[in-house]
């Protein structure tokens, strides 16, 4: 009895020991049961940050808490491989997260996320991977576009804040949807679980991140949602696709005569059928034995018909597209849908063109007077008020202007060009004032107005004035000694095209050529003077601007006279002088654009 009693004694005292030495000498780690065996971080396109965890068994979801720092992620019973315990770097990335710790406490692993900023973030199972998806916060919210103009930044539902761990995906989705107003349509497919925690975010923003983190994809068409595996739609629209051609292809055709109003139906002709220009029969008497079936269409090679269908724009394959260029009509044969989308396009480009009025002066006025008009060289003028009171300080008497020129030079006595004075560009910022100042100076015998054309244009047309002579001359004798009269042109030519810009201002075109007689040759007729200025200007509706800067020689005769006594009959000579001298003048082309409501021809 007695040793029977120490041998169990001594059994028993051995299992204590054995069990007591294994629960010391056995590390902790082997209890657990997962094994942490990947790590990886990837920048989705729509900028967030998405950390990778893959496990050696079916991942779960790990205990979170947003700390000052960022992330803690704390996952129980696991345990990491060795030689992934480290401290990475992920600023290359370009997102909010800055850094990942990953290391082991105990039997639990933990993650420590480091964020910068505020942030929101949704976590998404597959299979034995986890993946975590972090989004900012602040950026949510703003209204500014970036460079990439992701979506992030373009969502506008009513904020919301959602904290689910492990709810069905399908009953999240449903949330959603009631939340937005929105029937629900999901395909079978659709399943699993999710877990979220989401603070004050548009509503939009999240069912879109909801979607990304399961792969998923949505279609909208007015108060209805389809949610369906992305790869379902992308097939299910390659589907509807081959349905639509086919029907196309075979459904009926419809008849069309589209009036054209303001624009040139060849033009819209080529718009819309692109490069093609063989496809279909053009003229008008075509037209009538296409319709009535008389007329074949043309037999093609294939290698144009590959390139006709390349550049059809609008029509299908079936479609005809012909001008009547007597009437401005277009007509057209295609499906029910083609037809009304080329009336559309039609009735968008059918409209009037913007017009501009250029009004012009030319003046030949002596050398300062361009200062004495208050114009401000190389200035634009386009802040000036409208309320501006002066040009230049001279005081204007109404009652001595007079439409009377006394400056009667004549522009073909031009002999000299001075290539110092080089062409430059001002702005006058009354055109009122400016009125009366140059029948001021004209009274006085210091400028004389020799043209003052006004023409419309229409919008990105250009407009041209020209003033001067046709100066005839006898060509060589030919071998017979016959000769001819050639002519040469000497003109003062005004080219404006105008451009009508978004902000109501106008971008125009100028060049402006003041040619003049000059030396007579043998046989060749006489040379002419150049002088031309071409530029660009971006001007107000309405402003003036002058180019100037362009001086020549001429002979000024003028007559001053005492008012009244100088018109007497045969002594009125006693109080008139007749100057005769050779005077430097500048020639000064002042141009308003004018903008011309076009609510006449849209009636």
């Amino acid at each position: 009895m007695t040793a029977n009693s120490n041998s169990k004694t001594w059994l028993l005292a051995s299992l204590i020991m054995g069990l007591l030495t294994l629960g010391v000498f056995t590390p902790l780690t082997a209890l657990a049961n997962t094994q942490l065996v990947g790590l990886d971080f990837q920048r989705t396109q729509q900028g967030n940050a998405r950390i990778l965890i893959d496990f050696s068994t079916l991942a779960t979801l790990p205990s979170a808490e947003q700390t000052s720092q960022g992330l803690r992620l704390k996952f129980t019973a696991t345990e990491i491989n060795s030689n992934l315990i480290n401290l990475y770097d992920t600023n290359d990335f370009a997102t909010q997260v800055s850094q990942l710790e990953l290391f082991q406490t105990g039997t639990r692993a933990e993650l420590l996320v480091q964020v910068e900023g505020e942030f929101n973030y949704l976590f998404n199972t597959k299979d034995n991977q986890l993946q975590i998806e972090i989004a900012a916060k602040a950026g949510l919210q703003t209204g500014s576009e970036p460079e990439n103009n992701n979506r992030l930044f373009r969502y506008t539902g009513e904020l919301i804040s959602l904290s689910y761990h492990d709810i069905p995906l399908r009953d999240l989705l449903a949330e959603l949807a009631a939340f937005l107003g929105l029937n629900l349509i999901t395909d079978d497919s659709v399943k699993g679980n999710a877990t979220l925690h989401l603070e004050q975010v548009p509503s939009d923003q999240a069912l879109d991140m909801l979607l990304i983190s399961q792969g998923l994809a949505s279609r909208q068409q007015g108060k209805i949602l389809l949610v369906a595996p992305a790869e379902s739609l992308i097939k299910l629209e390659e589907q509807q696709y081959q349905a639509h051609q086919s029907a196309a292809k075979t459904g009926p055709l419809e008849d069309a005569f589209i009036k054209i109003n303001y624009a040139n139906a060849k033009d819209l002709q080529i718009f819309i059928l692109g490069d093609q220009k063989t496809s279909t029969p053009e003229s008008s008497s075509n037209m009538g034995a296409l319709l009535l079936g008389s007329l074949p269409l043309p037999k093609l090679s294939p290698e144009t018909e590959k390139t006709i269908e390349n550049t059809r724009r609008f029509l299908s394959d079936r479609g005809h597209l012909l001008v009547d260029e007597r009437t401005n009509t277009l007509y057209v044969r295609d499906t029910k849908e083609q037809v009304a989308r080329i009336k559309s396009i039609v009735q968008t480009l059918d409209v009037p063109i913007d017009q501009v009025m250029i009004e012009a002066r030319i003046v030949v006025a002596r050398t300062g007077v361009s200062d004495e008009l208050g114009v401000s060289w190389g200035v634009s003028n386009v802040s000036t008020p409208q309320s501006s009171n002066l040009i230049s300080e001279r005081k204007v008497n109404k009652g001595a202007i007079s439409n009377e020129s006394l400056l009667t030079g004549s522009r073909g006595s031009s002999i000299d060009f001075n290539p110092l004075g080089g062409a430059s560009l001002g702005f006058v910022s009354n055109k009122l004032l400016l009125d009366l100042e140059l029948k001021v100076l004209e009274t006085e015998n210091r400028s004389e107005v020799i043209s003052q054309p006004k023409v419309i244009t229409s919008n990105r047309n250009k407009a041209v004035i020209r003033s001067g002579e046709e100066i005839p001359y006898q060509s060589s004798p030919d071998k017979d000694g016959v000769t001819t009269t050639n002519f040469r042109n000497a003109e003062l030519r005004l080219e404006v095209t105008p451009q009508i810009v978004g902000d109501g201002r106008i971008f125009l075109s100028l060049k402006v050529n003041n040619d003049s007689k000059g030396e007579e040759t043998q046989g060749a007729g006489p040379t002419i003077n150049t002088n031309a200025v071409e530029t660009q200007v971006l001007v107000n509706n309405g402003e003036t601007i002058v180019i100037g800067g362009i001086f020549t020689s001429q002979k000024i005769n003028y007559e001053a006279k005492v008012p009244f006594l100088g018109d007497l009959p045969l002594i009125g000579w006693l109080f008139r002088n007749s100057i005769s001298s050779q005077e430097k003048v500048e020639l000064l082309v002042f141009i308003t654009p004018r903008m011309i409501n076009n609510t006449l021809a849209k009636k």
